[in-house]
């Protein structure tokens, strides 16, 4: 039996793979990052992942001849009417490379299983912060934690960001990695604050 290697990040996973399949994977990535900024990156049951606030929620692995996605979705019906030719016997989905990876199909399995997921982790229990003392949600909620890792006010990040000028969502992302150290979830939430500020 072939003993999977452990990996410590989505980039370490991804260049293990043969290019055709990286080039697969890294659409996935990038897509579903795109869709879902402030999700973290993780790797879980060694393969790439992403994690919200509460949980993980989305898996994709790359196999010799097709791309998993992990795990089932269950709660939207309409959606899981398009995944039909793709599900196997416990829901999880597997799409060929023989065929066009539908890639948009994928990043509402993304979005469905992100709401899926947190909305079950939300679900109060004994002990639990009840809805007037509910703290920030989406991109701000990282913000506390920005600024007690990097030692500056969340206005000063914002503004560094927001004068970045012609830079893409994703290149912003790497800037703030690059040159000030940032995580890729952290930086995810400061640049997808700033864009849909602009947005608004």
């Amino acid at each position: 039996m072939t003993v999977r290697a452990a990996f410590t990040s989505h980039e370490a996973y991804i260049a293990a793979m043969p290019a055709p399949v990286q080039a697969v994977l890294l659409q996935v990535q990038a897509r579903v990052e795109a869709a879902l900024p402030a999700a973290v990156r993780c790797i879980s049951y060694g393969m790439p992942a992403y994690r919200g606030d509460k949980k993980v929620f989305f898996y994709f692995a790359g196999f010799k001849q097709h791309l998993g996605i992990y795990p089932p979705v269950k709660q939207d019906p309409a959606l899981l009417a398009e995944l039909a030719p793709f599900r196997n016997e416990k829901g999880n989905l597997s799409f060929p490379y023989k065929h066009p990876i539908p890639y948009d199909l994928i990043v509402k399995v993304a979005l469905c299983l992100a709401k899926e997921y947190e909305l079950n982790a939300a679900v109060p229990s004994r002990g639990a912060i009840m809805p007037s003392e509910e703290k920030a949600k989406g991109p701000a909620s990282y913000f506390p934690s920005i600024e007690k890792k990097y030692g500056q006010p969340i206005s000063h990040w914002l503004g560094l960001v927001a004068g970045l000028q012609g830079m893409k969502h994703m290149e912003r992302v790497a800037w703030l990695k690059s040159e000030h150290g940032f995580g890729h979830g952290h930086a995810n939430a400061v640049v997808a604050h700033v864009l849909a500020g602009r947005s608004a």
